[in-house]
């Protein structure tokens, strides 16, 4: 996996790092978890031959990767805080979606204690739903997580055998 060079302003950080009891076990660490492609440069700064330093280093690594594959799509992530938020069922969050609606604006709509000519959020979806398609709810019902499945799911068909996945921002 290419990863772009660390920035210049790095290099200058491993040298700064001094020592401090057993803390530097901790900064070493850190620090090759955030400065990637530096990381012979800190060892060989901060002169670290333990084991230890060297294992964590690895666990956080692991972690990390296993973080970032999992990391959902944050307009999917939108609708499942949403639909916590509002209590919507699955096939309600579905229909928003279909009626477009934006999940960050949901709160605009779902406030008719205050505002008692509104319609609950629920009600207020259906509503729409039934006007706009004909139909009281959706035929299939697909909630986010699934529908997040599906899609890392076909991106894993498409890649080629033996590739692993590129792990970085996105």
């Amino acid at each position: 996996m290419w990863l772009p060079p660390p920035p210049s302003w790095a290099a200058n950080l491993c040298v700064l790092l001094v020592p401090v009891g057993d803390a530097w076990n901790l900064t070493a660490v850190f620090c090759m978890c955030l400065l990637r492609g530096l990381d012979e440069q800190i060892v060989a700064d901060l002169n670290i031959h333990d084991p230890a330093v060297l294992r964590a280093r690895e666990q956080l690594e692991e972690t990390n990767d296993m973080a970032n594959k999992t990391k959902r799509n944050q307009k999917l992530e939108r609708w499942i805080d949403a639909r916590r938020r509002h209590h919507l069922s699955h096939a309600q969050v579905q229909m928003a979606r279909e009626l477009g609606m934006n999940p960050m604006k949901l709160g605009q709509l779902d406030n008719h204690d205050q505002e008692p000519w509104k319609m609950p959020l629920r009600e207020y979806i259906e509503h729409l739903y039934l006007k706009y398609f004909g139909k009281p709810s959706p035929d299939e019902v697909t909630s986010v997580e699934e529908l997040w499945r599906l899609r890392q799911q076909k991106k894993e068909m498409r890649r080629p055998a033996g590739q692993k996945p590129v792990l970085g921002p996105s």
